[in-house]
């Protein structure tokens, strides 16, 4: 975590009919203290939260356009309220990974998010989802 990230290709698809499924599995996923590394103690008392992410925005969400909005992420959206891509509007890698496994049962087969960790010599991360679950493979890029 932490490594300045830049997400090239932001193709999933996610069916309105899924839409509340996937927002409630991000709930679930949000009581899991114990995989949350940010900290805060804005009032006084230490929090822990996702990384780079603000917990107020993550608990007031009521759509899943709204938690991925939360956690970085500016949704394309049809008016049914089909998610059809996704933009990261982050610098820093954070908890993503563990967002899109979780999100992954909902995602169409055939969905890809393609990284660029730029911290890393331009490492090429491809994120495959096939219905069920997210696949990450490494790759690079090469230039003739």
């Amino acid at each position: 975590m932490g490594y300045s990230v830049r997400l090239i290709k932001g193709e999933v698809v996610i069916p309105a009919s899924r839409a509340n499924a996937a927002l409630a599995a991000v709930r679930d996923l949000d009581r899991r203290d114990d995989l949350k590394s940010g900290w805060s103690s804005d009032d006084g008392v230490g929090h822990r939260h996702w990384a780079f992410t603000i917990p107020a925005e993550i608990q007031a969400a009521r759509t899943l356009g709204d938690v991925l909005r939360a956690f970085r992420f500016e949704p394309s959206l049809e008016p049914d309220g089909e998610l059809y891509g996704v933009e990261f509007v982050g610098q820093n890698r954070g908890h993503e990974a563990l967002l899109w496994a979780v999100l992954a049962p909902f995602v169409e087969p055939g969905g890809e998010m393609i990284w660029l960790s730029e911290d890393e010599d331009d490492a090429l991360t491809r994120w495959s989802f096939d219905g069920r679950s997210l696949r990450a493979s490494a790759g690079r890029m090469v230039f003739d």
